[in-house]
């Protein structure tokens, strides 16, 4: 989730594809938005295209939507609204909540979160672990660096908004369940010359 303004940095959606993961293939990259929005719009732009996808799971980057409130309804922030509409929505379950039974919507990025996310991100494009179809992608993963402080994210006058996006979606690739295949019913075929048409 990115800023509003043109300045800001960009909000990013991409859609992955893990089908071939049940095979020993890799998940690939199959769309992606990119832009200036609104947090709220962009959370139902988000719905409405994992909806198109078979209703694929949401993971949303959670962090700026947990501290943020609308004017309208301060006292619940859009995932948990989003959550009664879509079914599929990514959850975590926080150490501190685990004996409550709680969980909390989206995946939240934290120092240890981030640095396991780009351990792994490392190791996918060592291992060639995913399919990578955008340039702007390409050139976000040769300007990331650690900073000199041990954090890591773009340099100077560059962005990483699109490299967040893949290492996020390549860590759930892995390590979330896949969906259970579908079987389809066989139809019988009917000859051309037999078929009504």
């Amino acid at each position: 989730i990115g800023g509003r303004s043109n300045k800001a940095d960009y909000s990013v959606i991409a859609v992955f594809d893990r089908y071939w993961l049940m095979y020993g293939g890799v998940p690939e990259i199959v769309a992606q938005w990119r832009g200036h929005i609104d947090h709220d719009l962009l959370a139902w732009k988000a719905v409405q295209i994992a909806h198109f996808y078979n209703k694929a799971l949401l993971v949303i980057e959670s962090n700026t939507l947990e501290t943020e409130h609308s004017d309208e309804d301060s006292t619940e922030y859009i995932l948990e609204t989003i959550s009664r509409y879509y079914p599929n929505l990514y959850a975590r379950q926080p150490s501190n909540m685990i004996r409550n039974g709680g969980i909390r919507w989206g995946f939240h990025m934290n120092r240890a979160t981030k640095l396991m996310l780009i351990a792994h991100q490392v190791r996918m494009l060592r291992e060639n672990g995913y399919i990578e179809r955008d340039y702007d992608a390409c050139y976000e993963h040769d300007v990331f660096e650690r900073k000199p402080n041990g954090s890591y994210g773009a340099m100077e006058g560059h962005h990483d908004d699109i490299l967040i996006t893949r290492c996020i979606g390549t860590y759930i690739c892995y390590n979330e369940p896949l969906p259970q295949q579908k079987r389809f019913k066989s139809i019988n075929k009917v000859p051309i010359s037999e078929a009504s048409i």
